[in-house]
């Protein structure tokens, strides 16, 4: 019986620890999470309000991933027409 209890009580503090562990890691994922959307605002803030056309291409595919409102402006393509078009 004593062999159980002592069985018990390590698989106790294993788990108690193991969840400190997950808490740890749910606490930094949720942290990088925050700093990835906050990376994200700034980025769609700057490349929107940039007063020149840009564009941002994808390698593979040479298409346009992102433009931003002043392309759309100058050139009269929706985002979504850009989407299906690639530079010359």
């Amino acid at each position: 019986a004593a062999a159980v209890v002592g069985t018990l009580v390590l698989n106790r503090a294993q788990a108690v620890a193991a969840n400190a562990r997950l808490r740890a890691d749910m606490a930094r994922r949720m942290q990088a999470e925050d700093q990835l959307r906050q990376s994200e605002t700034k980025f769609r803030r700057l490349f929107d309000n940039i007063p020149l056309p840009t564009f941002v291409v994808d390698r593979q595919s040479r298409r346009y991933v992102e433009v931003n409102e002043a392309a759309v402006a100058k050139y009269g393509y929706s985002h979504e027409e850009f989407a299906r078009m690639g530079p010359a």
